[in-house]
């Protein structure tokens, strides 16, 4: 699946500081859920899945959302992105 935020894992780098934003973003996960994820967004899609009880390409559609909302926001100062990619 190219292309396909989801066989990337944008999250990882700055994790510690992401982890209140997706717990906000998904309140049903947990600390451990978190520790677990620890930034990668196919764990993320897969946890999201099983809670919510979401279909597979919605979530898929969420966290692609979201980390690329997420990508736009953490930009260093000449707009490159400081969160994977």
């Amino acid at each position: 699946m190219d292309g396909n935020p989801l066989d990337k894992n944008p999250l990882k780098v700055s994790w510690n500081q992401l982890r209140s934003i997706v717990k906000r973003q998904w309140g049903k996960l947990t600390e451990s859920d978190l520790d677990e994820i620890d930034g990668d967004v196919d764990k993320l899609a897969e946890r999201i899945q099983r809670l919510y009880g979401y279909p597979h390409d919605q979530v898929a559609a969420e966290v692609e959302l979201f980390t690329r909302q997420i990508q736009d926001i953490y930009r260093d100062d000449v707009g490159n992105p400081i969160v994977g990619g």
